[in-house]
């Protein structure tokens, strides 16, 4: 026999599913060990060993932004060698990104929906850009490729 729960047992677990809900939207907007500023713009990232990768960090980026090659927090040096999946993600207003010779790869979606960027240059140390890296750049009319790419994964350029 079906048991139906009072009114009360039904807003508590209502209440349970949006407490739930709302912790699960806070660890995705503050999924980073470090940020940092570089040009006046704060940079988001993680850290393993001593390479970063930049990360998504809840900002709309617009205008140029430069990711540096090395990046310093905690008294430690850091090289960045990946644009993390979804890093600038619906960045409309983002027209150009300076990327570093020390990177190494470029995340799924992670310039996915930047429709105001318009070139970009893969320096030739990148060996792999992730799937739909730039999908949905309306915008995007060239893209000088690295020479040492050995993956690019479906839809990059959807």
């Amino acid at each position: 026999m079906e048991k139906l729960l009072s009114r009360k047992e039904q807003w508590k677990h209502l209440l349970m599913f949006f407490v739930c809900l709302m912790s699960v939207n806070q660890i995705h907007a503050q999924y980073y060990h470090f940020q940092a500023d570089n040009d006046g713009k704060t940079i988001y990232y993680t850290a393993r060993g001593t390479s970063a990768t930049v990360v998504y960090g809840d900002v709309k980026y617009s205008g140029t932004i430069n990711i540096p090659s090395t990046v310093a927090y905690d008294g430690q040096t850091f090289s960045v060698v990946a644009i993390g999946s979804f890093a600038f993600n619906d960045c409309a207003d983002l027209d150009n990104v300076v990327l570093p010779t020390s990177l190494l790869s470029i995340g799924d979606y992670a310039f996915s929906g930047c429709t105001s960027l318009a070139s970009m240059v893969v320096p030739n140390s990148v060996t792999a850009i992730g799937s739909n890296a730039f999908d949905g750049c309306t915008n995007l009319i060239s893209v000088t490729l690295s020479s040492s790419l050995k993956s690019i994964e479906y839809n990059t350029f959807n």
